[in-house]
């Protein structure tokens, strides 16, 4: 499997209806907090918004009150998630002072307890993502305890918290984890394109991988990675088909969020347009522009790079 990873800010849904049209078959909503969601916050609930053009998509939560954590993943069930996952990975200095996400895996006495809880409050698969611990080795309890409580399948970044997101993911603890573990176990960490995808499983042998800041303005990356699994070689992006996906990214925007999707463009974009010729007054442009404006100098732009060729 190869699935779109949580992203904060960065999984709006026309986003993610991308993923899924070029491979992802699997998508994940960027992480929400547990007790915004349980008091049903609105700005919270609007971060978690489903279609079913985007399914299946899990979302994903964060806290350290089993309390709160088991009536967020009731309230994720309502709404129509094909699943929900338990984020004991988030290195986010504002996760981590609530003591969550990659905190817990400092008291593993409470993650157990919070894994229960949601366990027991749906009956939508759930998933825990985690980093290795402050010894490298918590991990292995934790996903030991989650797989008691049944839970449905364990992801790994094989980073510390102190790590963040430096240094080289160690693919030798996945492997690891998945000789422990009898359900399924995916990867997270240093997973790029086509070519990572397919020995991360060589490496590890685990049961697919996620994909996250290397998605961003590469929708195409899924498409590489089930091309490369087929045994076909790597195709390179024309511009032709920048240009359409990022007009039709727009298109999805307006569809979804109406003038408001102008915020996720101005983060998607400068991404698409990352490497390409003479792009970065495009972007300062893109930051100052109306929605309707963005799609003219996107248009135009193409058109100029086109006549240059």
């Amino acid at each position: 499997m190869i699935a779109l990873a949580p992203l904060s800010e960065y999984n709006d849904l026309a986003f993610l209806r991308l993923c899924r049209e070029f491979g992802a078959q699997l998508v994940f909503l960027g992480l929400v907090s547990s007790e915004g969601l349980s008091r049903r916050n609105q700005k919270t609930l609007e971060l978690i918004r489903i279609d079913h053009s985007v399914r299946p998509a899990f979302a994903q939560i964060f806290g350290s009150d089993p309390g709160s954590m088991g009536e967020a993943a009731r309230i994720i069930e309502e709404l129509g998630f094909d699943g929900v996952d338990i984020n004991f990975g988030c290195p986010a200095r504002k996760v981590i002072r609530v003591s969550a996400g990659a905190a817990l895996l400092e008291n593993l006495p409470l993650a157990r307890k919070v894994v229960k809880a949601v366990r027991k409050a749906v009956k939508i698969p759930v998933t825990v993502k985690m980093r290795l611990g402050p010894t490298g080795k918590e991990h292995l309890e934790l996903a030991k305890s989650a797989e008691g409580e049944g839970v449905d399948a364990l992801i790994l970044h094989p980073r510390t918290l102190k790590q963040g997101f430096r240094g080289k993911a160690d693919w030798e603890k996945i492997g690891e984890l998945k000789t422990l573990v009898s359900i399924p176990v995916f990867a997270s960490g240093d997973v790029t394109d086509g070519r990572s995808f397919i020995e991360v499983l060589r490496i590890t042998k685990c049961d697919g991988a996620l994909i996250g800041r290397a998605a961003r303005g590469n929708p195409w990356v899924f498409r590489e990675c089930l091309g490369v699994l087929k045994g076909q070689g790597t195709s390179q992006v024309n511009l032709n088909e920048r240009k359409e996906v990022i007009l039709k990214y727009l298109e999805y925007l307006q569809v979804y969020y109406g003038e408001r999707g102008l915020k996720f463009a101005r983060l998607h974009l400068p991404f698409f347009l990352k490497g390409l010729p003479l792009a970065s007054e495009l972007r300062r442009n893109i930051q100052l522009s109306s929605f309707s404006r963005v799609r003219e100098l996107i248009q135009n732009y193409f058109q100029k790079l086109g006549s240059e060729k």
